[in-house]
């Protein structure tokens, strides 16, 4: 099971739970989720994570989907994230060319 912060959009496994748990008491997180802090979410996608910010939560669900190793899903993992940046770069740079063809 993995969580969604509701403060900061980051998705955390349990294994990350669990140090919070051992960080700051044990029912830290159980407080969070029912507080609304913390959403349940049973499979988020790799590109989730990635958007996320979590690359480790991001890599761990890559090797649970595909059943590969370490490396492999570290070294696709961070080939998505630099294909998301540059879609994203993309995206912005048309969204300024039409906003500024909008002005003329």
């Amino acid at each position: 099971m993995y969580y969604r912060s509701t403060a900061t959009n980051k998705i955390m496994s349990e294994n990350s739970l669990r140090i919070l748990n051992d960080i700051f008491g044990g029912e830290t997180v159980s407080n969070m989720v029912s507080d609304g802090l913390l959403v349940g979410i049973e499979n988020p996608s790799v590109v989730d994570c990635i958007c996320s910010g979590n690359m480790a939560t991001a890599i761990t669900r890559y090797r649970e989907i595909h059943g590969c190793g370490l490396a492999d899903a570290k070294k696709a993992v961070y080939a998505m994230r630099a294909d998301i940046s540059k879609a994203r770069g993309i995206y912005k740079k048309k969204q300024k060319k039409a906003a500024a063809e909008a002005a003329k």
